[in-house]
């Protein structure tokens, strides 16, 4: 059997998976529905984030971002993308 994987894993690399999707839309989506089973978890809010930016949502993004560096101050990646 496969190894699980822990979720922060899955959120990461969520975005190769959205370069995938023409519709940014419809993977922003996507996202917000998986995330949404992980609120505490920083790098769900990160994915969010990368899904809103894709799909041109700024404000969604920001927010996101917030939410992420707040759940994980001081969290680089975020703090770099923001």
């Amino acid at each position: 059997a496969m190894k699980e994987r822990p979720p922060e894993i899955n959120f990461l690399h969520m975005q190769s998976l959205l370069g995938r999707y023409k519709d940014k839309t419809a993977g922003l989506e996507l996202i917000k529905d998986l995330a949404g089973g992980y609120p505490g978890l920083p790098e769900s809010h990160y994915a969010v984030a990368q899904a809103a930016w894709q799909a041109n949502q700024y404000e969604q993004a920001s927010q996101s971002l917030d939410t992420a560096l707040r759940l994980k101050p001081g969290w680089e990646t975020a703090a770099l993308f923001r």
